[in-house]
């Protein structure tokens, strides 16, 4: 699904009537809907093994789509103390037990703050596309897979021009780069986003509100 996951106060109305709550001051998750799914579906069973309870994960997979279709989830809300009380169970679990669950693998250049799940550049003569993702980056030469997971690793390259000659799009070899693997862990990955979904429980508790996922 290729829409943003959020989540965000809602306040119920004496008639019944559920209203979202917009503070400019809180805190967006922003990633996509998918990418939340290694958190709170892929690896759900573990975390639930580890922590030896069950958790509800409802704010996540009852979701208010009404921005894009008339469906009834809209009015769906949850407690905010029962929402920050997982979030905080499942924080434990993954930063006391990091070699139980998948490593992220991130792409960038030395000297730039930006990370990719995939990058080409040019090794030699040869173009390749570096694959990052959970557990693995490799990229593929003369038919060979050479795998950069095995420790921190950085590598000359140069990077990939896309210049325009007789209405056809040439690949060519730009500036000299130093390629950077970094080696995430699943903590390290979601943490931030993790510690977003408390902050916006907290104002909703403190408010007496309740809160909601939505997808925008």
């Amino acid at each position: 699904m290729g829409v943003d996951y959020n989540i965000r106060p809602v306040k119920k109305k004496p008639n019944g009537d559920i209203e979202p709550v917009f503070i400019k001051d809180l805190p967006s998750l922003s990633s996509r809907y998918y990418q939340y799914q290694p958190l709170f579906r892929d690896n759900l069973e573990k975390i639930e093994k580890i922590a030896n309870q069950k958790l509800d994960l409802d704010f996540y997979e009852i979701v208010d789509v009404s921005l894009y279709s008339d469906e009834p989830n809209k009015d769906i809300i949850f407690d905010p103390k029962k929402v920050k009380s997982t979030i905080k169970t499942i924080l434990k679990v993954i930063k006391e037990n990091p070699n139980k669950f998948p490593y992220f693998y991130w792409i960038s250049f030395k000297g730039e703050k930006f990370m990719h799940g995939s990058e080409e550049v040019f090794i030699g003569d040869n173009k390749v596309y570096i694959e990052g993702g959970w557990d693995e980056c490799y990229y593929i030469l003369n038919d060979k897979k050479v795998d950069l997971t095995k420790e921190k690793f950085e590598f000359s390259a140069y990077s990939v021009l896309h210049e325009k000659i007789n209405d056809k799009w040439i690949d060519k070899k730009g500036e000299k780069v130093i390629v950077v693997i970094k080696k995430y862990s699943f903590y390290k990955n979601f943490k931030a986003t993790l510690n977003k979904i408390i902050v916006i429980c907290d104002y909703a508790i403190k408010h007496n509100y309740y809160v909601q996922g939505y997808l925008h």
